[in-house]
């Protein structure tokens, strides 16, 4: 339904590279996330999650999964031929966790 409010969200501080998952006003899990780096930063904004995606499908650098958002990353790195949809996924590359190292979407690795 157009317009509905939901009480469970995600929530990324791009500053703090840390994910929330609030309901209603209770935090019920902090993840430590990379984010776009300096050339294609994360976008601001509210976003809706429009599709769950196996990582597999798209390769492994997603990780298991993948949650496409209705965002898009209109700073693209160069050279860079992964579309530009938003999305928050899985990572191969734990190093990247806690660092400003994606293409602008959001990876996730452990719960802190």
């Amino acid at each position: 339904m157009p317009g509905a409010l939901t009480r469970t969200v995600l929530r990324v501080n791009l500053e703090r590279k840390r994910l929330e998952l609030v309901d209603g006003n209770r935090v019920e899990r902090r993840i430590a996330v990379g984010v776009g780096g300096p050339g294609s930063p994360t976008p601001k904004g509210r976003f809706s999650i429009t599709d769950k995606l196996p990582g597999s499908a798209y390769g492994s650098a997603y990780g298991c999964c993948i949650l496409a958002l209705s965002g898009h990353q209109t700073n693209t790195p160069p050279g860079w031929t992964g579309g530009n949809r938003l999305a928050i996924h899985g990572t191969n590359n734990p190093s990247t966790i806690g660092r400003g190292a994606s293409a602008g979407s959001c990876t996730r690795t452990r719960a802190t």
